[in-house]
């Protein structure tokens, strides 16, 4: 079994690209190495994330997660427990949303300027499907 954290928070700056990229980079070599796997979703300030691997990682990671002063507002969406891993091959999937991105039939726009994710996003499976829109898409 695998556990599974899906979490939401607002960062508080905006995060350039070079920043974007020393994280991930940084993420990616303590992932592999915790047998962590998940994705995270970024735009003007928002985070969403999903992370899964054995429980105590996740639950480490998590932790740092919530004591990053790089953001705040951390908000737990869904701790649960899955028999397979969602994003078995991401040590760290990463889209940077932009507004020039075309947008597919249908695509609700929760990044949109001025909305915010705590407001658009209320369950699991609503961050669940947003998360999987965009693993499809790589």
């Amino acid at each position: 079994m695998f556990h599974h954290i899906i979490y939401l928070s607002t960062a508080t700056e905006l995060f350039k690209r070079e920043q974007l990229t020393a994280m991930l980079e940084q993420a990616r070599r303590n992932n592999a190495k915790d047998g962590i796997t998940g994705l995270l979703l970024y735009k003007d300030k928002s985070f969403i994330q999903l992370i899964e691997g054995p429980e105590a990682s996740v639950d480490a990671l998590f932790n740092k997660i919530q004591a990053d002063r790089r953001h705040y507002n951390v908000r737990l969406l869904d701790k649960t427990e899955k028999p397979h891993r969602t994003f078995k091959e991401w040590h760290m999937g990463f889209f940077d949303i932009m507004k020039e991105s075309p947008k597919p039939e249908g695509f609700v726009d929760y990044f949109a300027p001025g909305a915010s994710l705590d407001a658009l996003i209320d369950t699991p499976d609503q961050a669940l499907q947003l998360l999987s829109y965009f693993r499809s898409r790589s």
